[in-house]
């Protein structure tokens, strides 16, 4: 039989009895609101439909008379026909006149323009409450438009903003006659709701509003072009309702707005109270879980949390709190007995790892001194050979003087300044054993001398450079510069050995400055040992770089500085050797 968790049961049981409940509830109210809003939506189109009528027609109208005015208007043909200059404006002032009596008679007619190129005839007539501006601004377009494009006729009835204001224009040919009509929509568009704000949006089919602007800026009204639904909401912070239709001239649409107050008002008693209900059911499962909660989920998460820091690595948590099921309190008892069992156990192995390390770094400690001490042998050797017998005691001095601070009481780190000495020994000795010695320069912050550093972390490097720097006649100079430097989270010892030879190849660059390549061997084993050494007592947290200078090699360390030693000031002090 398939085991189940407690909240998994009591997830079941909540799931089984209540979301079909809930659902159902949900359906229901969500239904209501669908329906109450299409009814509202189809009482909005119908009236839509009527106000597309009106204005349809309106423009329908226009179109037809100025089509029957070009096309059997007598004067229009006289005009055609090239009279003389005193006939054609007899011809004008009629026509013009006839113009005047549409523009009284409809009220979506703004403006009618007569145009004759050969006759050299221009003449305007618009409603009496036209800006003159507007005036002029219009009969400028239209005489460009024909002048540019006789043929522009042909396409119907378009829009064109004249004075930061869309109209609508339409243009008819007779041979050299044209006639123009302009339509100002908001004239008919401007219908109030609640007696104060227009409801009728006319619009492009990208949405642009082009009546009412001042209205839709003000609701910041946004229209949904060709919405999935037969309606849609917009506006703040007042809400509308609208539903649109296409006009049948210049691709236009018209929008009806009604202010969207909810559903609240439209319900009858019985929904109402379903609403209600189904809100209080909803509000009663919080209580019910929090019963739960408290007897059973709390304990799990309680249980689960502790698991969780334990996987993290604290061991040292405990469930300190009492439960008032049984079940939980002994759960509870033998979880903080399995830590305790588990913290030992963790205790024995991370000793035995510490003292493997410990045995790592002696043996790449030791495996280090041996290089050095055999180079040194080999030198008094050859001062033996060339009989230079008090050269030879003097190295012999300063090596005891090296290898008893060497093997000092502190094996796994020194201070800057011990290791600082041993370097000042090692030059000594090479000053010795050498026909052209080399030299050492130090600099190092005064405050930085008891920091603790690995032991041969410096000498190793100037070693190095002693042994493949040196070249014939010509006195190698070796800088080490030792400073502080300040990190957001960590300190750091900065600590720089570079010379006057003839640097790295680019070969040998490119394998020292890999941290993940084997050719650390051989001549280099001294350098490899200082890398492995230092990446098991700081991990990722020093860093080595290997470069060269116009004259020269330079290597450069990072060393962090732990924040339980003393605080350090810079205090530079120069030393030269």
């Amino acid at each position: 039989m398939r085991s189940i968790t407690s909240r998994q049961q009591i997830v079941v049981l909540l799931v089984t009895f209540l979301c079909p409940l809930i659902t159902l509830l949900i359906t229901y109210n969500l239904y209501t609101v669908s329906v109450v809003n299409q009814n509202t939506a189809s009482t909005n189109q119908n009236t839509l439909s009527l106000y597309q009528q009106s204005i349809n027609e309106a423009i329908s109208l226009i179109d037809s008379s100025i089509s029957d005015l070009i096309a059997n208007n007598s004067q229009i043909i006289l005009l055609r026909n090239n009279p003389s200059p005193v006939n054609a404006h007899v011809y004008a002032k009629t026509i013009v006149d006839n113009y005047k009596r549409m523009l009284i008679s409809n009220k979506l007619l703004t403006g009618c323009f007569l145009y004759s190129s050969e006759n050299n005839i221009y003449r305007t007539a618009f409603k009496r409450n036209i800006q003159e501006e507007i005036q002029i601004a219009a009969d400028t377009f239209l005489r460009n438009l024909i002048k540019d494009d006789g043929d522009n006729y042909k396409q119907g009835w378009f829009l064109k903003e004249i004075s930061q204001k869309k109209y609508m224009f339409r243009i008819l040919r007779l041979d050299n006659v044209y006639c123009a009509v302009m339509v100002d929509l908001t004239t008919m568009i401007n219908y109030p709701i609640s007696g104060e704000e227009p409801l009728l949006l006319c619009s492009t089919e990208k949405g642009e509003i082009i009546t009412n602007i001042h209205f839709a800026e003000k609701n910041q009204i946004e229209l949904t072009m060709n919405s999935e639904k037969n309606y849609f909401f917009t506006g703040h912070p007042h809400k509308f309702i609208v539903v649109q239709g296409s006009l049948k001239y210049a691709n236009l649409y018209l929008n009806y707005l009604m202010p969207y107050e909810g559903v609240w008002g439209l319900l009858d008693g019985i929904q109402l109270l379903f609403i209600v209900l189904s809100f209080l059911f909803v509000f009663l499962i919080p209580i019910c879980y929090c019963f739960f909660q408290r007897l059973y989920l709390a304990p799990l998460d309680d249980l689960m949390k502790t698991m969780n820091y334990v996987k993290a690595g604290n061991i040292d948590t405990k469930i300190d709190k009492r439960y008032r099921i049984v079940e939980f309190q002994e759960v509870s008892t033998t979880f903080n007995k399995m830590l305790n069992q588990i913290k030992q156990l963790k205790i024995e192995s991370y000793e035995k790892k510490i003292e493997i390390q410990q045995a790592k770094l002696q043996y790449l400690q030791i495996q280090i001194r041996p290089h050095f001490f055999l180079n040194c042998l080999k030198n008094i050797y050859g001062l033996a050979q060339s009989k230079q017998f008090i050269r030879i005691q003097d190295m012999i001095i300063a090596l005891s003087r090296y290898w008893r601070s060497a093997f000092g009481d502190s094996f796994t780190f020194i201070s800057i300044e011990e290791e600082v000495n041993n370097v000042k020994n090692y030059i000594e000795l090479q000053q010795i054993s050498l026909s052209m010695p080399p030299q050492c320069f130090i600099y190092c912050d005064e405050s930085l001398k008891s920091v603790l550093i690995p032991p041969l972390t410096i000498l190793t490097f100037v070693e190095n450079c002693v042994k493949h720097a040196t070249q014939a006649n010509i006195t190698l100079n070796i800088f080490v510069k030792i400073h502080f430097l300040v990190g957001e989270s960590q300190d750091y010892v900065n600590i720089i050995i570079s010379d006057t030879g003839k640097g790295f190849s680019e070969e040998m660059l490119k394998k020292l400055n890999c941290t993940n390549s084997d050719l650390y061997t051989g001549e280099h084993i001294g350098i490899s040992n200082i890398r492995h050494r230092l990446m098991l007592l700081y991990h990722e947290n020093v860093s080595i770089s290997f470069s060269n200078q116009a004259i020269g090699s330079h290597v450069e360390l990072f060393l962090p500085i732990k924040k339980a030693d003393k605080e350090v000031k810079k205090n530079d002090c120069t030393d030269s050797r």
